[in-house]
């Protein structure tokens, strides 16, 4: 499973994440592939405690978990 968390869009993924908070198409659009990818990656992500999510409205907005500790180390 680890070898599935660090793929290079999931890394892209997690690089947006960092500069901004996003919807699922968001991310999906900005990196120019399917919200069904992208909605794979947001799974595995929290299976890790990697990113949050909260409801805004009708949608759901994804934020880095800043206070990972494995994401600490690579944020800073």
């Amino acid at each position: 499973m680890l070898h599935n968390l660090f793929t290079k869009k999931n890394i892209e993924i997690l690089t947006i994440l960092k500069e901004k908070n996003l919807h699922l198409r968001d991310i999906a659009t900005k990196l120019k592939c399917s919200p069904g990818k992208v909605y794979s990656a947001i799974n595995l992500f929290k299976k890790f405690d990697f990113i949050k999510s909260k409801k805004y409205k009708n949608t759901k907005i994804f934020t880095l978990n800043r206070s990972n500790p494995i994401l600490k180390k690579s944020i800073s």
